[in-house]
């Protein structure tokens, strides 16, 4: 192993690990948190095709979706019907999960259900966002169309 790859880090998530030189691991799931069952049965079916294929997997979905171009589409469930169900793919299916956060004021509350908190590209220039979970959980932050996996208590932009 040469210099460059000796050095390259490994984010380890629950049981999932991401590195350069080891087996792949994605980040998948379902655009927006629709309810509870289709959660259920997405993150099941993922974790049944993961395994299959002897992938690592992280459930990501949102809970918000604020990016939307029309004011009347979908966003999501909201944060107080989400976080149980985040706690429940986490516990019941042992999967790591990832959701996106908005404010500074929902680091600390999402932090207790999900495993990774991802800050959405449109709100990368939001100074507030850009330190929210780094003392305890992993934290994601796009970079357009970049994203950068950050591990557990470590703070990388």
């Amino acid at each position: 192993m040469d210099a460059i790859n000796s050095a390259a880090p490994v984010v380890t998530v629950g049981s999932v690990r991401f590195g350069n030189d080891l087996p792949l691991s994605v980040i998948a799931g379902p655009c927006q948190l629709e309810s509870r069952i289709h959660a259920l049965e997405v993150a099941t079916a993922l974790k049944e095709i993961a395994s299959r294929l002897n992938i690592g997997l992280v459930y990501k979905t949102s809970f918000d979706k604020a990016n939307r171009t029309s004011a009347s589409a979908a966003r999501g469930l909201g944060l107080e019907q989400s976080l149980p169900i985040f706690a429940e793919i986490r516990s019941s299916l042992g999967l790591p999960v990832l959701t996106d956060i908005h404010e500074a004021t929902q680091c600390a509350e999402v932090a207790q259900a999900v495993d990774i908190l991802q800050i959405p590209a449109f709100l990368c220039p939001d100074r507030p966002l850009a330190g929210c979970g780094c003392n305890r959980q992993g934290r994601q932050r796009q970079k357009g169309a970049v994203s950068g996996a950050l591990g557990h208590g470590q703070c990388r932009d």
